[in-house]
């Protein structure tokens, strides 16, 4: 063949995990044919067996990755869920166990909190202050590894305890969590925009 029709020749539109696939596929239904002592005639038979199992392989995996990743949503909003209980209850241990040791939360206002020990500090104080209720709406997660992000609007309702008015806030709240050795997610930064 020329350079000139070597040129010409149609490129594989196939992207390259295609490719991939195929050739691990050609590979097993060699391995297939070399196992049957090199017998002609069975080459289709060993492509598609060679197909099923490899594209069943893959299947399964993805089927696994789903469920860990489903696994680890169900887990995240449990986290969500035992955060607002806390709230509510003002329950400044309970909170203090769902984050990590070196929690960074940005209020709306700019205030900074590093460590676990700001954090039970700044909600001690708070609960002091005011009842505090709070409500997630429309929270969106992305799982990444090991990290997972959650971006949601929240909406703080605060009644003061000496009496006063009640305060309502909204704020776009974008929450990064960190899964631990243990498999369990905690909050590790907390960044809160003031609508």
């Amino acid at each position: 063949m020329t350079a000139k029709s070597k040129a010409r020749e149609p490129r594989s539109r196939k992207p390259k995990s295609s490719n991939a696939i195929t050739e691990r596929i050609r590979q097993r239904a060699h391995e297939l044919y070399e196992q049957r002592g090199r017998v002609d005639g069975f080459a289709l038979d060993d492509w598609l067996q060679a197909e099923t199992e490899i594209l069943g392989a893959q299947k399964q995996q993805k089927i696994k990755a789903a469920k860990a990743e489903n696994s680890a949503t169900v887990a995240i909003t449990a986290l969500r869920e035992a955060w607002l209980a806390a709230v509510r209850c003002a329950d400044v241990g309970r909170l203090a166990s769902l984050v990590a040791d070196d929690v960074v939360i940005v209020h709306g206002d700019g205030r900074c909190i590093r460590g676990r020990n700001e954090l039970e500090a700044d909600f001690q104080g708070a609960f002091e202050s005011f009842r505090i209720d709070q409500r997630v709406h429309n929270p969106e997660v992305v799982i990444r590894g090991d990290w997972a992000f959650e971006i949601a609007n929240v909406e703080s309702t605060l009644t003061p305890v000496r009496g006063g008015e009640t305060i309502h806030a909204i704020t776009t709240t974008l929450v990064a969590l960190r899964r631990q050795p243990d498999g369990s997610w905690k909050v590790a930064r907390v960044v809160g925009l003031l609508e």
